[in-house]
């Protein structure tokens, strides 16, 4: 390995030398338990160009470092990119209506029509690192329609959770997901009808927007995003998403989209 190769070399200083006290020096060790010290000058996909003390330049493999290594590779493409307030990945998200049904009730006074939604969510990688076993949690609000009554204006929204597995994400490149799908209503009372509470006759669930984490194989956040700012700032993540269990991590879908599956916000 490139690591085994370094160890055992000894080289005149060169004109560039890292300083012996910089505190970007790390010790990279192989997995064959090689050391060098040495500081990070770039990184490209599956490789980390490493300056030594004696300003001598190498290409690594990421891969053939131990795995805090790699951890520490991450780490500091991480802060690299919010030192120029850059965002590692870059997120859009867009709903998908499916199986749509009318449908009318049986006193054919309220006429039903139910449907499904889902988002479609890409994540781009803004980095030149292959990030790898990466997955996505999601929460997705919904607020509900009440047929025959009027919500509070500080109604609080339902909401699903999910986990989609992103796995392998290239340098500079994009994939999408779906998340698992959400089963909305519209009532509406037939012409000439009307609530004598005076309640809206038509009403129907909506879809209020995604917030999305993703996580690397450690389950540090690499990048959060929601589809409207006031998601973040009017909830709690950490009271709306349940611990997942550790089979659920890379499936799909973390719960029913209806009944317990949901609960109230905050």
């Amino acid at each position: 390995m490139v690591l085994s190769l370094l160890a055992g070399m000894s080289l005149a200083p060169a004109a560039d030398a890292v300083p012996p006290s910089s505190p970007d020096l790390h010790v990279f060790t192989n997995q064959d338990g090689r050391t060098i010290k040495a500081e990070i000058s770039s990184v490209a996909q599956d490789d980390v160009n490493l300056k030594r003390e004696d300003g001598q330049s190498f290409k690594v493999a990421v891969t053939t470092l131990s795995k805090d290594d790699q951890s520490f590779i991450r780490q500091w493409v991480i802060k690299l990119a919010q030192s120029h307030n850059d965002d590692v990945l870059k997120f859009s998200a867009s709903s998908v209506k499916t199986d749509a049904k009318p449908g009318v009730s049986a006193d054919k006074i309220r006429l039903t029509s139910t449907w499904s939604e889902s988002y479609k969510i890409k994540v781009t990688n803004q980095t030149q690192v292959h990030w790898t076993a990466l997955h996505l949690r999601y929460i997705i609000f919904r607020q509900a329609g009440v047929p025959g009554g009027i919500p509070p204006a500080d109604y609080t929204p339902t909401h699903a959770t999910g986990i989609v597995a992103l796995d392998d994400l290239p340098g500079l490149q994009d994939k999408t997901v779906v998340s698992d799908k959400i089963d909305l209503v519209e009532v509406s009372l037939s012409p000439g009808s009307t609530y004598a509470n005076g309640a809206p006759t038509k009403v129907a669930d909506k879809l209020q927007g995604i917030w999305v984490r993703v996580y690397d194989e450690s389950n540090n956040v690499l990048q959060e995003w929601a589809s409207t700012k006031e998601l973040m700032k009017d909830n709690s993540w950490d009271s709306l998403w349940p611990p997942p269990p550790s089979a659920a991590r890379g499936r799909r879908g973390a719960g029913n989209n209806r009944g317990a599956g949901q609960t109230r916000g905050n």
